[in-house]
């Protein structure tokens, strides 16, 4: 079972979220968000700090008061042997998945006239199906999405090549990932549009119907806050 929780910040100011929260959070996360000099960006990095935590309180009944440790390609760990999360942020969303293995995720907000970085970083194949796309732009988007939920999937995130495999769509929703032409079998990458704006893509080894995604405000967060605290 994979739970995602998506939580708009499109108007919330950095100052007002961080004195609701500063009392849950570890004085280093804090003052790493503070070092952001763009506002949303310090939004967006607590955002993904806060709506984490809440989602593993969620799933374990145990709120995470200590910095998160991280691989060594800078995957965040649960600190749990049995619990797995991951954080996503794009323009105006943060998202976390929480599941008791492995998971991947990314949200990206649509990317314009990118068929030069298409060139340079998809597959041949993946780069011949934007050229032909009725909406080349959400294609971009949409693969960008779904590559990016793969890597931080198996932890390396950016480290490796985009270009080093392809993803083939299976269905509407789901995406099957291949190297050197060969699928990887029983992993799956599901995709879906939060408007019609921002693509999630979600890459764990099950099936899409143990997959529950739901959008959260930060009034949730606040009342589990206290719940906890």
């Amino acid at each position: 079972m994979v739970e995602v929780y998506i939580l708009n910040i499109e108007d919330v100011d950095f100052e007002e979220l961080l004195s609701s929260f500063a009392g849950r959070l570890p004085q280093q996360v804090v003052d790493k968000a503070r070092r952001f000099k763009n506002p949303q960006d310090k939004v967006r990095n607590l955002g993904g700090e806060i709506l984490s935590r809440w989602a593993i309180a969620r799933v374990s009944g145990t709120y995470p008061d200590k910095v998160f440790e991280c691989n060594n390609n800078g995957k965040p760990l649960s600190g749990k042997p049995d619990l797995f999360f991951n954080i996503s942020h794009s323009g105006h969303y943060v998202v976390v998945s929480v599941s008791d293995w492995e998971t991947g995720v990314d949200i990206e907000r649509l990317r314009l006239n990118k068929m030069k970085v298409a060139k340079r970083f998809f597959s041949d194949e993946e780069i011949s199906n934007i050229q032909k796309s009725e909406d080349p732009d959400a294609r971009f988007s949409r693969y960008w999405s779904l590559k990016e939920a793969y890597l931080k999937y198996i932890g390396t995130g950016l480290t490796r090549e985009l270009n080093s495999f392809t993803v083939r769509e299976s269905n509407s929703n789901s995406y099957s990932i291949y190297e050197e032409n060969t699928e990887i079998k029983d992993l799956k990458i599901f995709h879906q549009q939060v408007n019609k704006n921002y693509f999630l893509s979600i890459c764990h080894r099950t099936a899409e119907n143990n997959i529950w995604v739901q959008q959260v405000k930060l009034s949730d967060l606040e009342s589990a806050k206290q719940k906890h605290g």
